[in-house]
């Protein structure tokens, strides 16, 4: 084979192009592992702080809510009148419901979950169901927040028509 006589000019026009052309090979080869991977793993670091925010506003929102009910609930505690007593309240109520002597009530200061949670159990004998709604009704109706905080035994009375249940109401009281 015959070796190619180049002049001046060619060779310099035949380094310029291998120049370039390594210029390029190199830039193929940077491109994907420099900025490229950098850009890319910037994209979803940005995704994954993008959705971290939207979960912390979710959160702002709920915790902005619950303030709000809470505030609400201690509006009501507020506007409750200062001598409020769990005990009265209930032996009122069941006196408008007329359920009065079939009750058995007393205060269960011994199982107190809170020093200033007023509890009282209430036991009935002999209710009908629609009278128990009723009681319940009225109890959560009255906007005094007091809550069922837990109903021991509802069983068919033994003797006569009705149900026998054991309860006990609970409430906050104001510091």
């Amino acid at each position: 084979m015959k070796a190619l006589k180049l002049d001046r000019r060619e060779q310099a026009g035949l380094a310029s192009g291998i120049l370039a052309l390594l210029l390029v090979l190199a830039l193929l080869a940077y491109i994907p592992s420099g900025p490229r991977k950098k850009y890319l793993q910037s994209h979803q670091e940005l995704l994954a702080l993008q959705n971290e925010l939207s979960t912390i506003e979710m959160l702002k929102v709920e915790e902005l809510a619950r303030l709000n009910g809470q505030k609400i609930l201690m509006e009501r505690l507020a506007a409750r009148p200062q001598n409020f007593d769990l005990f009265s309240f209930v032996d009122r109520t069941l006196r408008e419901c007329n359920l009065k002597e079939g009750s058995q009530l007393e205060n269960a200061s011994s199982r107190r979950l809170i020093a200033n949670q007023p509890m009282v159990d209430l036991s009935l004998t002999n209710v009908s169901l629609q009278d128990l709604v009723d009681f319940l009704h009225k109890i959560y109706a009255s906007k005094n927040l007091v809550a069922l905080y837990k109903l021991d035994q509802l069983r068919p009375a033994s003797r006569e028509k009705g149900l026998d249940c054991e309860m006990t109401l609970v409430t906050m009281k104001v510091s």
